[in-house]
């Protein structure tokens, strides 16, 4: 093999630079503190150190956002609890004011004290964030959710937006609390959920005569009655018929739970529901046409939720209704629904035919307000359910209650320090919520700081030089980068020639 002069030089020349090379990006790893200078270097392992950055930056996101959380419950914590200790306050002043000892004069005075108070609950419902933002007033941050109509009356001009916030890559929670769901409105039901429908001229004048517990005995009797009554209307089964279809024609004859109507074929409409209400009694079912000109059959009265099957009496698949053969049903939800309003009625009949107070009562008339209850429900004409039960704002009920000072009138202070109760519960159970919720937090914010700390051990051990070892590889680098000088410089000296001689 022959070796030029040419190549010798270039193969050298080769050498020493890859040596330069090397000294070179080890000069480069130790001045920037890096495994790798540029991706290049290493491309999976830059691609891992870009996929764990990435992951770090999601995690200190994540973190940011729980401290902005945290901070915003701490300021909703602090309004509410002020809120709950205001309610406190007007509440005790209400339990006063009940004592009969108490004047009309010293009422109104506390009237006045329980108004500035209100004005105090406002001014916490539009508590504002360290951006300005309002912070009970859903998404419509920029204008105080609570705001006084011209006659007086408190107002909700927010909405019910809840805004979540990611904490992990798998977990939201929720970062504001509208303010209805702090403030809360509460029923108001007028008639204690007593029976309060119409009555016969004879039992109204009846009940006038009871006394005041046998009168509340007899309504909510009716009042569970009714329920029944609403109860077995809506699980009442009804089939729909179109009489465009009904083969007047056929011989075959319908059949209703196990029992042919008879008379098949049946002349006219009239003539198929005369010929099922004939066997009502048998069957459990009975017909009637409808103001729309279809046939209605379903159960009778006291069979409502049972079973209506269908079927022919040749039993070859088809009727004279052009009904598909089978059996209708209610739906479960209502079926459970009529099962409980007869257990809950029987329940209390039960009860008081076991009181002590049975041999005193008119059970005669105690029957027919229920009756009459249950005929009303039945057919709609009444809603069970004390219908003059009414939602009542939260500033409402403290401004109810001011007027009921300001008039004296101790049925209705009695009612408003209930009412206060429902208030404080309410608030309470959202300061528990807002606990629940900073609690989660910060455990969140707890597993965050150890997940951060491992995603920079990661990308330290992936990305860091570990300059001993990079020192010793740099002086070796430069050992051989001499070496391959040195022994250059002395067989590029050598020639032919000095052999020769």
């Amino acid at each position: 093999m022959k070796v030029s002069t040419s190549q010798f030089f270039k193969q050298a020349v080769d050498i020493i630079g890859q040596q330069h090379s090397d000294v070179a990006k080890q000069q480069a790893r130790l001045g920037s503190g890096k495994q790798l200078v540029k991706p290049s270097d290493d491309a999976s392992k830059a691609a891992l150190i870009q996929r764990l950055k990435s992951g770090l930056t999601a995690q200190e996101s994540y973190g940011a956002g729980l401290v902005r959380l945290t901070d915003r419950l701490s300021l909703e914590e602090s309004a509410i609890t002020s809120t709950e200790n205001i309610l406190l306050n007007i509440k005790d002043l209400a339990l006063r004011a009940a004592s009969q000892s108490m004047g009309p004069e010293s009422r109104k005075i506390m009237a006045v004290e329980i108004g500035f108070l209100r004005d105090e609950l406002m001014a916490l419902a539009n508590t504002r964030d360290f951006n300005g933002n309002y912070i009970f007033a859903g998404s419509m941050v920029s204008d105080a959710p609570y705001s006084q109509d011209t006659d007086g009356s408190i107002i909700y001009q927010g909405d019910d937006t809840v805004i979540e916030i990611m904490v992990s890559d798998q977990r939201k929670l929720e970062l504001n609390s509208p303010g209805e769901s702090v403030f809360r409105s509460l029923i108001r039901n007028g008639n204690d959920g007593l029976y309060s429908g119409d009555l016969t001229p004879g039992n109204e004048a009846t009940l006038l005569t009871f006394p005041d517990s046998h009168k509340d005995f007899a309504l909510r009797l009716a009042e569970f009655k009714a329920h029944l009554g609403k109860a077995n209307a809506q699980a009442r089964v009804e089939i729909e018929v179109e009489t465009s279809g009904i083969d007047f024609s056929d011989t075959n004859q319908i059949n209703i739970n196990g029992i042919d109507i008879t008379g098949a074929p049946y002349t006219t409409t009239n003539d198929l529901i005369t010929a099922i209400n004939a066997q009502k009694d048998v069957t459990g079912a009975e017909a009637e046409l409808s103001s729309t000109g279809t046939i209605i059959i379903k159960n009778i009265v006291g069979k409502e939720g049972n079973i209506i099957t269908i079927s022919d009496s040749d039993d070859v698949g088809v009727n004279p209704l052009a009904l598909t053969n089978g059996s209708y049903s209610a739906s479960q939800e209502d079926l459970a629904a009529q099962a409980q309003a007869q257990l809950n009625y029987d329940n209390y009949y039960s009860d008081l035919r076991s009181s002590g107070y049975s041999d005193e009562i008119d059970w005669d008339t105690f029957q027919g307000i229920s009756n009459q209850a249950y005929d009303l429900s039945y057919s709609n004409d009444y809603l069970p359910g004390a219908p003059e039960a009414k939602r009542i704002g939260f500033f409402d009920v403290i401004g109810d209650l001011i007027e009921s000072l300001e008039l004296s009138d101790t049925n209705r202070i009695d009612r408003g320090i209930d009412e206060m109760d429902s208030l404080i519960q309410s608030t309470a159970l959202q300061i528990a919520d807002i606990g629940s919720r900073m609690n989660i937090a910060d455990a969140q914010i707890n597993i965050m700081d150890e997940t951060v700390i491992r995603f920079k051990n990661l990308i330290s051990s992936a990305e860091d030089l570990d300059y001993s070892t990079a020192v010793t590889e740099l002086s070796s680098e430069m050992l051989a980068l001499e070496a391959a000088q040195s022994s250059f410089a002395r067989i590029s000296q050598l020639s032919l020639f000095d052999y020769i001689r």
